[in-house]
């Protein structure tokens, strides 16, 4: 196993054969592990995919793709990242993200990978639309308590209740095709069900 990988990571990995023969009667099948991550949460499923076979799909939510040792990524430098497995990019409408046209290490990424890959972007959105803050942020606001820059500059503009049903269904759609075989048609294009998710061609 490469080096690279998160330690927090490989522990996981290594841990869940044991856990799955004592903890879950080897209900699981890890011959389908995804990933999914949030911010750097996003940069690290990409590079465990590409150290780690044993994931299969991932996704990464507004993650940045540029990171480089312990340096913060500032979107200068190129992805390195490369795949021959699906990845799934879902970013934010907010300043430098989106789609991969406005982000030179997504572009890098897209154009090194060999895998099966998508890009979608959540209207109205911003940095933390895809966590839990985007269904907290307006309960604290009904008590009187906003986040510094107002709720919009975390969350955007997004209804509460549209992005969490949004980015489920696109992560349940995306690992459903790619771990269980399941095509329900979500990622083929924009839906009717939510117009608020953007494909980036």
């Amino acid at each position: 196993m490469s080096a690279h990988l998160p330690p927090g990571t490989r522990f996981v990995l290594g841990r869940l054969p044991e856990l799955n023969r004592t903890r879950f009667g080897d209900v699981l099948d890890l011959r389908r592990t995804g990933m999914f991550g949030h911010s750097a949460g996003g940069f690290t499923a990409a590079r465990t995919m590409h150290d780690d076979r044993r994931i299969r799909a991932g996704i990464s939510m507004d993650g940045e793709m540029d990171y480089v040792g312990g340096e913060l990524p500032d979107g200068s430098r190129l992805s390195t990242v490369a795949l021959d497995r699906p990845l799934l990019l879902m970013g934010t409408a907010g300043k430098g993200s989106g789609d991969y046209r406005r982000q030179p290490p997504w572009a890098a990424f897209r154009k090194n990978t060999r895998g099966w890959k998508a890009n979608v972007t959540l209207t109205g959105s911003r940095h933390a639309s895809y966590t839990d803050a985007q269904v907290l942020l307006p309960q604290l606001a009904r008590q009187g308590a906003e986040p510094d820059g107002g709720r919009a500059a975390a969350i955007g503009t997004v209804r509460p209740e549209r992005a969490p049903a949004a980015s489920r269904a696109h992560a349940a759609s995306f690992f459903g095709l790619w771990l269980r075989g399941h095509d329900d048609r979500l990622l083929d294009g924009p839906s009717g069900r939510f117009p608020e998710m953007v494909f980036t061609p």
